[in-house]
């Protein structure tokens, strides 16, 4: 007990966020009693910590239970865990799931973590999608299929997951705490065993799963102010284009894709050169400006054309290699009513896009501008 009591206080006190995690640790210490029991769980342990060194490990410690359990309340998680746990059998197996667990949910945002070496290429472009989304609330889901789906399902499943959070909380804007009740629900299924494909998975999110027409008529009037989400966007239409246009290729894109910036045809300060452009006062321009009609892909050269006005922006936008860039430069002006025009035929686009891309289909490896 001695000694239980001296590693507590070494690697017990981490703050009040991880108070959970304490009275869970000091828990399995209690359940293994002393010597090489007590031993062998402290080590399991303190490997786990160890494996968590660059994540939350309250938010792990939660994210592991909802895979096994279901939805549960930070100041819940400790009472169930307390009522499930009653012998040194289950003590002992949870400490070495806890351990196996801790190494998965490192690497659940690290594309080319060892854990994910199964999966294929386009399944690491969802991993890196999700982090860059920042989509917590899939985590229980990606536990779960580690653990009980097959390597080809889980490409599915990532594929999956990336397609809702844009469909549902990128695009759609839709409320956090119903997406965490649907992953927390999906997540327990597929544990138990009940959800064992992509497809049964996506039917267990059919309440969430926004419709074709509802993505559209969302993304017709989404604005982005987060370049590296907007940045997402665009690459992803951009490979719909190009698939769209070269069809004897089957839409395979070569070359590297690098130096790529943000750019906003009606600048958030509009030039001199924007006077006669503009037909809407400076808060209608306001509020068009982040509009993703209104954005386009540029190589880090362009940066020059700043606020420059429309016209000597369409000259360098029609010399671009970009196929969504250079069709700004189809443009004879620049307005609310073109911006509208560009949007909808993105929304459209970009319905195409997630169907693809949840097939498995369409990588980004275009050329740049």
């Amino acid at each position: 007990r001695d000694s239980q009591r001296s590693w507590s206080r070494s690697y017990g006190d981490r703050g009040l966020d991880l108070t959970v995690l304490d009275l869970v640790k000091n828990y399995l210490f209690g359940r293994a009693g002393s010597g090489q029991r007590l031993r062998d769980v402290q080590a399991k342990w303190l490997q786990m910590m160890a494996n968590l060194t660059n994540v939350r490990a309250d938010d792990f410690l939660k994210s592991w239970w909802t895979s096994r359990h279901g939805r549960v309340q930070t100041a819940q998680l400790f009472p169930q865990f307390k009522d499930a746990i009653s012998t040194w059998t289950h003590a002992n197996a949870v400490s070495s799931d806890l351990l196996d667990a801790s190494e998965k949910y490192a690497a659940i945002e690290t594309s080319d973590d060892p854990v994910w070496s199964a999966v294929d290429d386009r399944a690491r472009e969802s991993i890196a999608a999700l982090k860059l989304l920042g989509a917590k609330q899939v985590h229980p889901v990606l536990l779960s299929a580690l653990d009980k789906l097959s390597a080809a399902e889980i490409n599915r499943i990532l594929r999956l997951l990336e397609v809702l959070i844009v469909r549902y909380q990128l695009i759609g804007g839709g409320r956090t705490g119903r997406l965490e009740i649907a992953c927390a629900s999906l997540a327990k299924r597929v544990y138990s065993g009940e959800v064992t494909t992509a497809t049964a998975a996506r039917q267990a999110l059919r309440e969430i799963y926004p419709s074709d027409e509802e993505f559209r008529d969302a993304f017709r009037t989404k604005q982005e102010t987060n370049s590296r989400k907007a940045m997402y966007l665009l690459r992803n239409l951009e490979i719909q284009a190009r698939r769209e246009s070269d069809r004897r290729l089957g839409g395979i894109e070569t070359g590297p894709i690098a130096g790529l910036t943000i750019e906003h045809v009606l600048p958030r300060r509009p030039g001199s050169g924007w006077t006669d452009a503009v037909d809407f006062d400076s808060d209608q321009a306001e509020d068009q400006v982040h509009r993703l009609g209104n954005l386009c892909l540029l190589t880090d050269v362009n940066r020059r054309l700043g606020n420059a006005g429309f016209l000597e922006k369409r000259t360098i936008y029609g010399q671009s290699d970009l196929l969504l860039t250079k069709e700004v430069g189809d443009f004879d002006s620049w307005n609310k009513e073109t911006i509208n025009e560009r949007q909808q035929r993105m929304a459209k686009r970009a319905s195409r896009r997630v169907a693809l891309r949840l097939n498995g289909g369409g990588r980004f490896n275009g050329p740049a501008a």
